[in-house]
């Protein structure tokens, strides 16, 4: 199956939702709600490129009614579903706006370190 493939964004959905319907924001540290929340828009953005906008919206629900989502953050995929639905992405202006919007919403950086360590 194809990484990119409507079947694997529901598969990676459903590990999303299991994951935000399990933790609650107490349990967590700041560090694991980051990486909850990077891993929400992995996969959301995931569901919008392989257009299943019915995951989409079903995560965006999911993710909009847990204790991890802010305000910023259902704006931005409420517009980044809007985006992609009329394909406005394919606008320069639009997708420099769309991901300004996204720095805005999700600021956290993800600290992975591929290629960075040199092997003696």
């Amino acid at each position: 199956m194809n990484f990119h493939s409507p079947e694997k964004a529901r598969s990676r959905a459903a590990v999303v939702r299991y994951c935000i319907s399990t933790f609650s924001a107490s349990s967590l540290s700041e560090m694991e709600v980051s990486a909850l929340q990077s891993m929400a828009l992995s996969v959301y953005v995931n569901t919008l490129n392989v257009r299943d906008f019915p995951t989409a919206t079903s995560l965006l629900e999911t993710y909009a009614n847990s204790p991890f989502a802010n305000d910023l953050q259902i704006s931005w995929m409420q517009s980044a579903k809007r985006h992609w639905r009329y394909r406005l992405y394919r606008v320069d202006v639009m997708k420099r706006i769309l991901e300004r919007k996204k720095n805005l919403a999700f600021p956290f950086q993800i600290n992975r370190k591929l290629g960075s360590t040199k092997w003696k």
